[in-house]
């Protein structure tokens, strides 16, 4: 699930970014327009301008953006930096794992685990104690 929350994150973080270059891409053309009808430019004679007909805007206010985008590729540093995390064990996972290995033999050794952790259930077990439990009741624990 957090792969999935961390991907929601890169898609708009992509998205906003792709918004805010279409925004600038729109402010240029309405200055452009602003400029030629200042000019005494008709709206009949813009529009029906064939496109790419002219030579490019190259005047001193207009650059063109040679900053990064998005859609560059990563070094390898920020590839590796950016992996996703190992997935965390879930409560399911746990329950399942402890299900698994939960013999009349092997009960009280778990419930001593669970007591070891401050708790009688596992659904009383904090998120970050779910691999130390698992950990011992595979170490305790046979199938």
């Amino acid at each position: 699930m957090t792969i999935h929350i961390q991907m929601l994150y890169e898609v708009a973080k992509h998205a906003k970014a792709m918004a805010d270059a279409m925004q600038a891409i729109v402010d240029d053309c309405a200055e452009q327009i602003a400029r030629r009808k200042a000019a005494g430019e008709t709206d009949e004679a813009m529009l029906g301008e064939v496109f790419g007909s002219t030579q490019p805007d190259t005047s001193a206010d207009m650059t063109p953006y040679a900053g990064a985008t998005p859609f560059d590729e990563k070094s390898a540093e920020e590839a590796i930096s950016a992996a996703p995390e190992k997935p965390k064990l879930t409560l399911v996972e746990l329950r399942a794992f402890v299900a698994e290995r939960s013999t009349p033999e092997n009960r009280p050794k778990i419930k001593a685990i669970l007591g070891q952790f401050g708790v009688k259930k596992l659904t009383e077990l904090r998120e970050d104690q779910y691999s130390a439990v698992m950990a011992e009741v595979r170490k305790v624990c046979q199938k």
